[in-house]
């Protein structure tokens, strides 16, 4: 999930030609950099089935004199004219080696998001193109189209959609949906059975629970027990996945992430499992923009934007949510230090 929610607020591609220029600017002062002006298209969408409204970011590379860092915080540099742009995908199903069009057709319109955090770009609002569409399917292809008005320049990518993995444990039973953590050495595990054209698996227990402030306020919160990212090596599917984990580890998570507050009373609710399964090519996508620790090593770009650069791909986020067994209520009374009662 936290692999997910950074993709979703990157959009840095872009910030690699405003580096550049920042750093060929600090290395030389005799050449002119700013050559012939060249539209470069930088896109980042990635399909969810399990959403209902699909987003796709738009931005052009800019070039200009004076200093990249300004003209990054104007939304002229990075944002074309949403008049001019058409922005759509078109379902494709797959027969024999050629991909035919269902006749479904969904076009994104803008909207105006305003949650983008402070960095290099401008902030807080910013366009984004959205559609919502009531089903996906994961047998199909979904091939975006997008036409500069203005320039005549299209743009296009394909993908696949991921599969349903299939969630073997923890146990799941729907009349009494309840999960343990036991303060022991004793391991229990996460399996999972991938779905098709799946390469990257996340998985994440989201604990619920209640600040209460005596005689005054109730807060929801959550925090997020990551079990980390497993790939698989191959995108057919039926491959088993698997996290173990300590019972204790939870309340060593619970003691070491919830900040220590005397003043208030914690309820435990419940917790939530929440898988995440990303495409072949989102992973190469994370995999590449991962830190590589050294200051030489030359990354290679990936991107699989016909006449642009970026990322259009899939992932797919499902969630179980579990009640909690009396006997966490009692561990985490006894075994952590975080104010925690119990329900009354």
């Amino acid at each position: 999930m936290y692999i997910f929610a950074a993709m979703r607020k990157n959009g840095l591609i872009t910030a690699i030609f405003a580096s550049f220029l920042l750093l060929w600017n600090a290395c030389s002062t005799d050449l002119d950099v700013d050559g012939e002006w060249k539209d470069i298209t930088v896109v980042y969408g990635v399909l969810d089935q399990s959403q209902k409204t699909q987003y796709i970011k738009l931005n052009k590379a800019f070039l200009g004199e004076g200093n990249a860092l300004q003209m990054a915080q104007i939304p002229d540099s990075s944002y074309y004219n949403p008049e001019n742009m058409s922005v759509k995908i078109e379902e494709l199903n797959l027969q024999g080696v050629n991909l035919i069009p269902t006749g479904r057709v969904f076009k994104f319109d803008t909207t105006l998001v305003s949650d983008k955090e402070e960095g290099t770009f401008y902030y807080p609002n910013q366009i984004v193109y959205a559609s919502t569409i009531d089903t996906l399917y994961s047998e199909y292809y979904y091939k975006l189209h997008i036409v500069n008005a203005a320039t005549n320049k299209e743009i296009t990518s394909i993908t696949p959609l991921v599969g349903d993995p299939t969630i073997k444990k923890p146990l799941y039973n729907p009349y009494n949906p309840l999960i343990n953590f036991k303060y022991t050495e004793a391991t229990s595990s996460v399996l999972l059975i991938s779905g098709n054209n799946g390469r990257l698996y996340d998985v994440t227990y989201r604990f619920h629970y209640y600040d209460v402030i005596p005689g005054g306020d109730t807060t929801a919160k959550y925090i997020d027990w990551n079990l980390g990212s497993r790939t698989v090596t191959s995108i057919e599917g039926g491959e088993d996945i698997e996290y173990i984990y300590r019972g204790m580890d939870f309340y060593l998570f619970v003691e070491n992430t919830i900040p220590d507050n005397p003043n208030v009373h914690r309820i435990a609710n419940k917790i939530d499992l929440i898988i995440g399964a990303a495409s072949d090519e989102f992973s190469t996508y994370v995999d590449l923009n991962q830190p590589s620790g050294s200051l030489i090593q030359d990354r290679p770009q990936y991107t699989n934007i016909e006449n642009g650069l970026g990322l259009f791909s899939s992932r797919y986020i499902i969630s179980r949510n579990y009640g909690l067994h009396p006997e966490i209520y009692t561990n985490l009374k006894t075994h952590t230090t975080r104010g925690f009662i119990n329900p009354q």
